[in-house]
């Protein structure tokens, strides 16, 4: 009896050590895990800002003229490690509206995305018709649409994440 009542205290104690040892390694890990979000955290920010400067100088690099309205959102999609502008302009003429949009990878000086919409006017009638709309897919597919809200749909993949 006294010989199973001491296998039973060396068993304890060694589930106390292996318990003790195992919140150790767990507690270890879980700083290390934090360290780790801190500097993903880091690098993103690091890389959000340099997007955000890449876009602004692409942008000026565009020269858009004084008739045109534009304007651009740059956004770093970490999920695809791309840096993204997505640009608006409309550009203004005699009885004629061309509105633009589009998607730039700009580090790849790449278009994704991009969406023309024009409207003459003709004394009291007006022609409005999309004549431009795709996407390519971050898997490289080229999806075609035909209004400004599948576009915007089409282009949450990159705006969003």
């Amino acid at each position: 009896m006294r010989a199973i009542i001491l296998l039973l205290l060396a068993a304890a104690t060694g589930l106390g050590v292996l318990a003790s040892q195992q919140a150790a390694t767990i507690k270890d890990q879980q700083t290390r895990l934090s360290a780790a979000e801190e500097q993903i955290k880091a690098i993103s920010l690091a890389q959000q800002e340099r997007c955000a400067n890449e876009a602004r100088k692409w942008f000026a690099e565009q020269q858009f003229r004084v008739n045109d309205l534009a304007s651009y959102e740059n956004h770093y999609n970490a999920k695809l490690n791309r840096c993204l502008i997505a640009v608006e302009s409309k550009f203004f003429g005699n009885n004629l509206v061309i509105e633009f949009s589009s998607i730039m990878n700009v580090l790849e000086n790449k278009k994704v995305a991009n969406y023309v919409r024009q409207v003459i006017t003709r004394g009291e009638s007006q022609d409005d018709r999309v004549t431009h709309c795709t996407l390519t897919n971050p898997t490289g597919e080229i999806r075609q649409c035909t209004s400004a809200d599948e576009f915007n749909k089409l282009t949450k993949v990159y705006m969003e994440g």
